[in-house]
Order: structure tokens, then sequence, then C-alpha cells
């Protein structure tokens, strides 16, 4: 379970910078009023998504470390 939550921390990072590029180039196209708006800002959902993500992978993150500490403890 570990390394599935540290490959998906890992995941996750690695996609966030490509998915603010994208909502940026969004966001200007929203500015310029690009012609097919609707369509860009409906794909553009998954920045929200990333966006809610973040903040769960970080409190699991806490989790984690909360939970390798007090059996170290154990130990």
């Amino acid at each position: 379970m570990k390394k599935k939550h540290e490959a998906f921390e890992s995941d996750l990072a690695a996609h966030q910078d490509r998915v603010e590029q994208i909502a940026a180039i969004a966001q200007e196209l929203n500015s310029l009023d690009y012609h097919d708006v609707a369509t860009v800002n409906s794909r553009c959902q998954v920045h929200s998504t990333m966006t809610r993500l973040c903040p769960l992978s970080s409190a699991a993150q806490q989790i984690k470390w909360n939970f390798d500490k007090f059996v170290s403890c154990l130990i």
C-alpha cells in the first residue's frame, strides 16, 4: 500500500505542472474570446480535479507519516 501511494504521489507531481500549463492556456483562450471556448472549458475540468486531489494527497501523506511514526514507537 505504501509503494502504491508513493507511486501515486509521484504521478500526481509529474502531471500537475502539465495540467497547470493547460489551464493557463485555457484561461488565455477565454480572455481572447476564442470561438469554441465552451469546449475548452469543458475539457479543463481536469484542473479542478487536480486542485482537489493535491490537498487530499498531502493529507494522506501526513496520515502515512503519523502511522509510520506510531509503528516505529511500537518496535
